[in-house]
């Protein structure tokens, strides 16, 4: 046998390139699925992954594979499965270690990844141009299928051969003329036409697709001129007997979108407690043109289940006094008196905008720390502690409200209602630990987790949430941390960050200071805006007196101290015991704490961004538009 080290790319920018959260999830996913059929191959040509763990090297095959997408492919290729609804999470990473045959060439597993791909592709093509592709169209989408992906592999015992193999660049594009997609922007879209000559031409040939190919305006909209790339990221999951070998269920099909995540608490509060003005909302949505575009998992019994299918952002009071509103695609004509009765039921149902849904929620982003390290010393073990995390994955963040987009190898992407975000956080890392220790392995794992507003473009804060989990919570924090950010309407205000010894309490519930501190904020009226403002101006620029044993006790009481008695100023009549209480629940997220090149826990100065993000955890975020 031969060690094999092999990768499938690009990743980060094909996965990125979202526009709304199902291209999100199909880009994950369709990564996952060719690198099973890579892996499928190994073990049907004898072969044996060897990481990350996907099967027992000991039993026998198909029954020893233990991932659920890699089983479905080798059903699927044995004719074996019914092509029944099956996996739509991805849980294989694109980076795999294998052993195979010295017969073996690692050609022929390209080739099982390039098999994938094409009928994919095909799949859509058909679905999408039925009567066949203009020629300059045709000719395009040949070259774009052909030379987008890049396989990369090496043969060796050294675990960084590939990324040594990498600094080769053999892969080279070819160079994309013309007009450019307006999903992937360095790729030609598919017309081959130049918009500021031929205009009308390029708009009625995308007309053409919409039509003929039975696009709703969710597939494609009307201002959307995609490559051929872009399109079959998007249009896969509505062809995708025929492209993957299996039915999709609609909860992928229709991934939930960011409003939809921001204002699933609230509809789940409203439909349970006032099931009769959910109804009503229900019906005059329906009246007033609006579509069923969600599917969500659960299936709450106290209403009409259509309530919990409306697209997530009639939700929000703001969209519908909006004339843009109701003239976007897929919006069916309304009168006034249907439009305002919608916006009646809403308000009956917000007690007149007193209690809407956030407009906020949670993309998480997680990655293990030092895993060239961890391999070195031995992949085996490794590999096994790492598929115990990835089963517990979906479960987890299932249970939590949310949705997971990846979870492979040390790599999890997840989607949640805003206060769900931070319990997830925390209860992975806890299962990450937990998997290692039960391997007799010390693992560590990092976290990004932006609280953004459902209006807020995806991409940006998909690169921020990598900005954040890569240059804050490993590099500046030291790794084996979280990373917060808030980005509001017009973008990122706060971030804060912490090892994750001093994000969690200790004991008791909420787990964490953050949450705690929330709690404790939450229908206080002292903790007025003027409050975090003067904590800011007066005690923010304070710094340690730079000697470092005093510091670590008398500079956090110096600081208690002073938050003290800001808080107690002006005519505000309380005990000072009971402001000392309140003040200590905040001084856990007031200081900086970062991790030495020894992992040893080191203290800054004060800072107010952590007491800013606990304030937006209490509100929800409801103080914005």
């Amino acid at each position: 046998m031969k060690t094999l080290h092999m990768s499938i790319g690009p990743v980060q920018s094909f996965v990125s390139q979202a526009r709304r959260t199902r291209d999100l999830w199909a880009g994950s996913f369709l990564l996952s699925f060719l690198t099973g059929h890579a892996m499928v191959q190994i073990l049907k040509e004898g072969g044996g992954i060897i990481f990350p763990r996907v099967h027992d090297p000991e039993g026998g095959l198909p029954s020893a594979i233990s991932d659920d997408l890699l089983q479905k492919i080798w059903e699927v290729q044995d004719a074996e499965s019914d092509s029944s609804e099956g996996p739509f999470v991805g849980s294989l990473p694109n980076r795999f270690q294998a052993k195979i045959p010295e017969h073996l060439p690692p050609d022929r597993i390209v080739g099982a990844v390039r098999r994938a791909w094409d009928q994919v592709a095909q799949a859509v093509k058909e679905k999408a141009f039925p009567r066949g592709l203009p020629p300059a169209a045709e000719e395009i989408w040949k070259r774009q299928v052909r030379n987008f992906w890049e396989v990369t592999w090496a043969m060796g015992e050294e675990p960084d051969l590939l990324n040594r193999r990498k600094y080769w660049r053999s892969h080279i594009p070819p160079e994309e003329p013309g007009d450019k997609c307006t999903l992937t922007g360095n790729l030609q879209e598919l017309s081959g036409m130049i918009r500021a000559h031929e205009r009308k031409e390029q708009d009625a040939f995308w007309e053409m697709v919409r039509r003929k190919g039975q696009l709703s305006p969710f597939d494609l909209q009307e201002n959307e001129r995609l490559s051929a790339i872009a399109l079959i990221k998007r249009l896969y999951p509505q062809v995708a007997k025929r492209a993957l070998g299996w039915e999709l269920p609609n909860q992928a099909r229709n991934f939930p979108s960011t409003a939809y995540l921001a204002a699933m608490p609230w509809m789940l509060s409203r439909g349970k407690t006032r099931p009769k003005q959910a109804s009503r909302m229900t019906q005059a949505a329906r009246r007033a043109g609006i579509m069923d575009s969600e599917h969500p998992a659960f299936q709450p019994k106290e209403v009409d289940p259509g309530f919990y299918k409306l697209e997530g952002s009639v939700f929000f009071s703001s969209n519908l006094v909006r004339d843009h509103f109701w003239k976007e695609p897929g919006k069916k004509e309304a009168d006034e008196k249907d439009q305002e009765e919608l916006k009646k039921a809403l308000s009956q149902l917000t007690d007149e905008g007193k209690e809407p849904p956030s407009p906020f929620y949670a993309l998480l982003l997680m990655d293990g720390d030092r895993m060239g390290e961890l391999l070195k010393r031995g992949a085996e073990k490794v590999s096994e502690a790492l598929g115990r995390f990835t089963q517990t994955v979906s479960k987890t963040v299932g249970d939590k409200q949310g949705y997971t987009v990846y979870a492979g190898g040390d790599d999890v992407l997840a989607l949640l209602p805003l206060k769900q975000g931070l319990p997830a956080a925390v209860q992975l890392q806890k299962q990450y630990r937990e998997a290692f220790s039960a391997v007799d392995v010390s693992g560590e794992i990092s976290a990004g987790l932006v609280y953004a507003h459902y209006k807020a473009p995806l991409q940006s804060v998909l690169k921020s949430a990598h900005q954040l989990l890569d240059d804050v919570a490993k590099n500046e924090c030291g790794r084996d941390s979280l990373a917060i950010r808030v980005w509001k309407g017009g973008g990122p205000v706060w971030t804060w960050a912490c090892p994750w010894e001093k994000v969690l309490r200790g004991s008791g519930t909420p787990e964490t200071h953050l949450e705690w501190a929330a709690d404790q904020m939450r229908n206080q009226q002292a903790y007025s805006s003027s409050f975090f403002y003067h904590l800011r101006t007066r005690i923010e620029p304070l710094e340690p007196m730079g000697r470092k044993e005093e510091d670590e006790s008398f500079y956090p009481e110096m600081i208690q101290r002073l938050m003290v008695a800001e808080y107690m100023r002006g005519d505000r009549e309380i005990p000072r015991e009971q402001a000392e209480e309140q003040m200590e629940a905040l001084l856990p997220i007031s200081l900086e704490y970062w991790r030495d090149e020894q992992k040893r826990i080191q203290q800054r100065r004060f800072q107010t961004e952590g007491v800013l993000i606990a304030r937006f955890l209490a509100t929800e975020g409801r103080e914005e538009p």
